[in-house]
C-alpha cells in the first residue's frame, strides 16, 4: 500500500535542519523543508523535518502564509505565488544584470532614475534594474503607477510603449480608468492617448513630460526580444532637462544594450 503524507516518516528523506534560532533561520528552514518534500507538508511532519517546535512552526508557517509566500492545500503547507513572481525576478535579473554598468552611466550623466523592465510580454514588464541617488529610492519605488495597470498604460512612456504595440486595449484603458488626471497635464481623453499611441509608433520611443508624476520627465525604448523577454529601458529624470538631450542619452543607452544582446547586428 502507498504510504500517504500523513503516514510519511522524516527519517525516510532526510534529517531535521539544524535549527540557528533567528527568526529568518527558521522561516528559512522552512521554506526549504516544503520545497524538499513536495507538493504540501503537514505540520507535524514540518516541525519533525525543521527540528523546530510544533508552536513555533505553527507561528512561522501561518505568518508565512500572510505574505503568500507559503499556501496551504488538502496536504498541508504549500509553497506560496509570492515564490512564483520572486523566482521570475530574479532569473530576469541574471538575465539582465550585465546591462547594469549602461543604466549607472545613464544615470550618472543625467541624474534622475536610470531604469529597465522586463517581462512575458509588453504589457507585462517590472521593474528589474532600477539606478538612482539614495534620495530618489522612494520616488523610484512607489511614486508611479503598478506595472499592467491602467493608469500605467494611458500615463508613462512604457505604458504609451505597451500600447503602440497593442493599440487593442486602448478602450480597454479608458473603459478601466486609465485617463482619471493624475496631473494637469495629463492625457485627458481617448483621442489624446490614441495620438500619443501614434506618436510611438511613428518614432519608436516614447516620451512623456509631467503626465505622470509632476516635476518629472520619461523616455523610454523597447529592446529586441531578448532570450523571448519583452524589455524595456528608461531614463526618468526633472522636467527641466532638455528633451533632446535626455532622447540621446537613452539611445546611447539603448544601443549599447542591442549591441550586445544582438551581436549579429554589425555582422557581415
Amino acid at each position: 500500500m502507498a504510504v500517504g503524507l500523513r503516514e510519511w516518516s522524516p527519517e525516510v528523506t532526510g534529517v531535521p535542519s539544524v535549527d540557528d534560532h533567528t527568526m529568518l533561520g527558521r522561516a528559512m528552514a522552512i521554506v526549504d523543508a516544503i520545497a524538499d518534500h513536495g507538493c504540501g507538508l503537514p505540520l507535524t511532519d514540518l516541525a519533525a523535518v525543521t527540528g523546530l517546535p510544533k508552536p513555533t512552526t505553527l507561528r512561522i508557517a501561518n505568518s508565512l502564509v500572510e505574505r503568500n509566500i507559503l499556501t496551504r492545500n488538502a496536504f498541508g503547507y504549500a509553497l506560496g505565488p509570492s515564490l512564483v513572481g520572486l523566482g521570475e525576478t530574479a532569473a530576469l535579473q541574471r538575465r539582465f544584470e550585465r546591462y547594469r554598468p549602461i543604466l549607472d552611466e545613464l544615470q550618472r550623466r543625467h541624474g534622475g532614475v536610470a531604469w529597465l523592465t522586463a517581462g512575458p510580454s509588453i504589457v507585462r514588464v517590472h521593474p528589474i534594474a532600477v539606478v538612482c541617488a539614495p534620495r530618489l529610492l522612494p520616488l523610484a519605488h512607489s511614486a508611479w503607477p503598478a506595472s499592467d495597470s491602467p493608469e500605467m498604460l494611458a500615463n508613462t512612456a512604457g505604458g504609451h510603449l505597451a500600447l503602440a504595440q497593442r493599440p487593442d486595449l486602448i478602450d480597454q484603458v479608458v473603459a478601466r480608468g486609465g485617463l482619471r488626471r493624475r496631473t494637469p497635464t495629463s492625457l485627458r481623453d481617448a483621442r489624446e492617448l490614441a495620438a500619443a499611441v501614434a506618436r510611438v509608433q511613428r518614432d519608436g520611443f516614447a516620451v512623456e513630460s509631467e503626465q505622470c508624476v509632476p516635476g518629472w520627465s520619461c523616455a523610454a525604448a523597447v529592446l529586441p526580444s531578448i532570450e523571448g523577454t519583452a524589455a524595456v529601458v528608461g531614463i526618468t529624470v526633472d522636467a527641466e532637462h532638455n528633451p533632446r538631450d535626455i532622447l540621446r542619452a537613452l539611445g546611447r543607452a539603448f544601443e549599447a544594450i542591442v549591441d550586445d544582446a544582438v551581436p549579429s547586428r554589425h555582422s557581415g
